[in-house]
Order: C-alpha cells, then sequence, then structure tokens
C-alpha cells in the first residue's frame, strides 16, 4: 500500500509540474501554427472526414482537435496554475494532452504534426509486433496486428485526439514486452497505465491501455500458472488499473475545485451520472448500444466477416475433432482469455450514453477484444496439435 501512495504522488506532483510547464510556454510562440491547423480544418478538410473505407471507423475527429487547439491558446491573463487547472474552462480533465500539444506546436503545424504521427503509428505497431513474436510466437503476433489494422490505424495518425492515448497503449506494451519477468509487480505497473491513461486522454478509448497488455501478460502467465489463478490476476490487475484511473481523475476534480474556487467537483459527478446513463433526449437499451459500438469494429465489410469467421470456425472445428480427447483439458488452461474479451462490454454497459454518442472512436476498446480472441484461437489450436 506504501508503495502505491508514494508512486500516486510522486504521478500527481509530476503531472501538475508537467501542466504549468507546458503552460509557461508562451501562445506566441505556438499561435501561428495552431490557427493554421484551425483554418486546415475549417475551410479545406473539414471537421469529420472518412478518408477511406467509407466506415464510420475510419472518420477522423477534426472537431474535436478544433476544440483542442482552441483550449490550447487559452487567456494568458489568468496565473499559470490557474490555467493549468481550467484548460481553457473545461477542468473536469487533466488535459494532460495539451503537454504534447502545446510543445509539438511551437516546432510544427498541424499537417507536420500528422506526418511524424504516421512515423510513430507505424513504427510501433512493427515494433510491438516484432516484440510480441520474439517473446511468444507468430501467432500471438499476429493476433496483435490483426486487432490494430481492425482499429484503423492509419486514421489514428490523422487525429490528435486518437493518436495520443493509442501511443500511450503502445508504450505501455513496449515496456511491458522488454521488462516483465514472472517476478514483476505487475500491479504497479497497472496502477501507473491507469493513472497515466486518465492524464493524457478524454474519455476516447482508455481501456485499450488495461486490456492489450493484459492479454500479453496473460500469455506468459498460462505457461506457469494455474486458470483460476490467472482468472484472479485478470480481475485484480483492472481493478488496479481502475482505481489509477479513478483516483487521478477525483484528485483533479478537487484541485481544479480548490484552485479554481469553482465546484468542479460538482459538476464533474453531474457529468459522470449524465455519461452514465441511458438518456440522451431518448431511451436507449444499454444492450443495443453494447451491439452498435462493438458492430463498428467489423463494419468495413460484414460479408467478409462472416466469411473470416466461418472459415476460423471450420478450423477449429477441424482440430477439436481430430484431438477431442484433448479438447477439455486445453479448454481449462485457456478459458481465461474469454472473461477478458468481455470487458469492454461492461464499459460500454455504463457508460451507455457516453458510447452511443461517441460510438465512432469508442468502439475502439474492443481492439483488446480482438487480441483476447485471436490469442485464445492461436493458443487453442496450437496446444491441442502439441498435445499429439
Amino acid at each position: 500500500m506504501i508503495k502505491y501512495l508514494k508512486t500516486f504522488g510522486l504521478l500527481i506532483g509530476l503531472y501538475f509540474l508537467l501542466m504549468i510547464l507546458a503552460y509557461a510556454i508562451p501562445n506566441q510562440w505556438m499561435e501561428d501554427n495552431i490557427r493554421s491547423g484551425v483554418d486546415y480544418i475549417e475551410n479545406t478538410e473539414g471537421r469529420w472526414v472518412n478518408h477511406y473505407y467509407m466506415s464510420v471507423g475510419a472518420t477522423t475527429d477534426g472537431w474535436t482537435d478544433l476544440s483542442e487547439m482552441d483550449r490550447a491558446l487559452d487567456d494568458e491573463y489568468d496565473s499559470i496554475i490557474k490555467r493549468a487547472m481550467s484548460n481553457g474552462e473545461y477542468p473536469r480533465y487533466w488535459h494532460g494532452n495539451h503537454v504534447l500539444i502545446r510543445l509539438l506546436f511551437v516546432f510544427f503545424t498541424y499537417i507536420q504534426i500528422r506526418y511524424l504521427s504516421q512515423f510513430l503509428v507505424i513504427g510501433s505497431i512493427s515494433i510491438v509486433f516484432s516484440l510480441i513474436w520474439k517473446r511468444t510466437n507468430v501467432g500471438i503476433a499476429l493476433s496483435f496486428l490483426i486487432s490494430v489494422i481492425l482499429a484503423y490505424p492509419f486514421t489514428m495518425s490523422l487525429s490528435l485526439q486518437y493518436i495520443i492515448p493509442f501511443m500511450a497503449m503502445m508504450s505501455g506494451m513496449i515496456f511491458i514486452l522488454l521488462k516483465y519477468r514472472e517476478e514483476m509487480n505487475t500491479g504497479i505497473y497497472f496502477f501507473v497505465m491507469g493513472s497515466v491513461i486518465n492524464f493524457l486522454d478524454l474519455l476516447t478509448f482508455p481501456l485499450i491501455s488495461l486490456m492489450m497488455p493484459l492479454v500479453l501478460v496473460m500469455t506468459w502467465r498460462l505457461e506457469s500458472k494455474g486458470s483460476f489463478e490467472n482468472f484472479l490476476f485478470a480481475v485484480k490487475s483492472s481493478i488496479q488499473w481502475a482505481i489509477g484511473y479513478g483516483l487521478t481523475w477525483i484528485v483533479k476534480w478537487v484541485l481544479a475545485t480548490v484552485i479554481l474556487r469553482k465546484n468542479v467537483l460538482k459538476n464533474a459527478l453531474e457529468q459522470v451520472l449524465f455519461r452514465s446513463s441511458s438518456d440522451i433526449g431518448e431511451h436507449i437499451s444499454r444492450v443495443g448500444t453494447v451491439k452498435k459500438v462493438f458492430g463498428v469494429y467489423f463494419m468495413f465489410s460484414p460479408w467478409l466477416t462472416r466469411f473470416c469467421v466461418m472459415i476460423l470456425g471450420i478450423i477449429v472445428l477441424f482440430y477439436s475433432v481430430k484431438y477431442y480427447t484433448r479438447v477439455i483439458a486445453v479448454l481449462k488452461k485457456i478459458w481465461v482469455f474469454m472473461p477478458i474479451a468481455i470487458i469492454p462490454c461492461f464499459w460500454v454497459f455504463v457508460l451507455a450514453n457516453h458510447s452511443y454518442i461517441h460510438y465512432g472512436f469508442v468502439y475502439r476498446i474492443f481492439m483488446g477484444t480482438a487480441f483476447a480472441l485471436g490469442c485464445f484461437g492461436f493458443e487453442y489450436i496450437r496446444r491441442l496439435r502439441e498435445s499429439s
């Protein structure tokens, strides 16, 4: 407990310092680059643009990028500390993304940032893919690659709103791939990941920072731990991530309330109730919202999706029949991937209002579902074949 408290205190202190340093950068250093970005979105590209495949999942979020750029050019008449806590009159979020946004716009235009983002996306995917292959096997690596491709990574590189939480997740993946050992304190890792994603993210698809590393760690634990022990590990890791995520948010509400002398805490709690409601002016089904959000992940080509599922089903059935005496033993070992795969369903079910309105980017949390299901399938077939 003491270690968690010390870690959390250091993180909050670091966040506060980074926000102050970010807002200490004079607006005039970045104003021209930000104004050119606003002009590009408003007069050239548009706020919501589908660059390919005609899927809502491939749509950029120029509206939020405009909002973030406007907030980056906040009122310089307030003190730096107040500006760091108000974030352009949007104080319930940390807006840690402004640390990166304000710094990047000092040196680069909006178009140049997009160009650099493509290198980050392609490079990070390549690094993680190769590291997973090296530390596990090609099947797990392909599961990762497919899960990311289905989330339209090129589109993520075109929006400030998307690229920052995606790169936070990828950085966490690289860290766990390089540092994970069986004796590692993964509790601190997931606690920190939850906190960091809350600092950087605007409730886009934060859950991937939990699920993608969790699935990866589970592939290693299968070799040395029992299935029920692994299930408890998944539950514990999820709770640790949620505590880091939730506490970081609550501290921001309290700090903003004290520093700005506004009841930010009350406003934030009202928003929590609103975003978790099933009311957006008309009643919506929570289960229907889960189906709607999940459907975006496979919207590109429904017939191709059904065909691929059918082929995979035939392959699984073939191996199940061929090695029928080992099916139960293998399932007892790898079933833990399935409860991990449904975590996004609970997220969407609880945050029904927010998920329904913003389904065009929230759907990316099902990246973790695809990764878990892919690992389940490959491990199932691999273990059946190796048992022969």
